[in-house]
């Protein structure tokens, strides 16, 4: 019988984690529950601390665009053991948000390319919004940037070259 061997490093999906309720947070105290998809139907959120959500407004505009892709490169690289895959990771997570970021600049034009039947995959029946009514903005793209820079200078620190206390082996049998 294989064993397959799962080695997670434990630094990595740790701050991934907190850097992603990091950027939910910011959504949940920051931004106006009707622009954001999964706060519709919940404006009262914002009332349980007004103060802060008054002090978190200057950083609101940029943070989520610097947590998602430094949660989502940790998150993914916690689970790989290449550091040359880690690299193409975060990579990635820059490209994408990039894209999504830049579709924003371009909306209307866009939006008439999106088909009809993503209206019935709850995932993707927002997209046309996003891409519609974003606001697309080049300091986004700096803090894009700027997650993924730390994305990579964590991996640098966080990482051993021998597996290290860090990550735990999960098997299934």
């Amino acid at each position: 019988m294989k064993v397959f061997v799962l080695r997670i490093n434990m630094a990595h999906f740790g701050l991934g984690a907190c850097f992603l309720i990091a950027g939910v947070l910011v959504y949940v105290l920051a931004r106006p529950a009707s622009s954001t998809y999964f706060l519709i139907g919940y404006p009262e959120l914002h009332s349980v601390l007004p103060n802060l959500t008054h002090l978190l407004r200057p950083i609101a505009s940029t943070a989520p665009e610097f947590f998602h892709p430094l949660a989502l490169s940790l998150l993914s690289m916690a689970v790989l053991t290449n550091t040359r895959s880690r690299v193409v990771v975060c990579f990635s997570w820059l490209t994408i948000d990039a894209f999504f970021e830049c579709c924003q600049k371009y909306g209307e034009e866009l939006a008439q390319y999106i088909p009809l039947w993503f209206e019935q995959v709850p995932v993707l029946k927002k997209l046309d919004d996003f891409i519609r009514l974003g606001t697309f903005d080049s300091s986004d793209l700096i803090a894009i940037l700027c997650g993924t820079l730390t994305a990579l200078i964590i991996n640098v620190l966080t990482s051993s070259k021998e597996g290290g206390n860090h990550e735990q082996d999960h098997r299934k049998p």
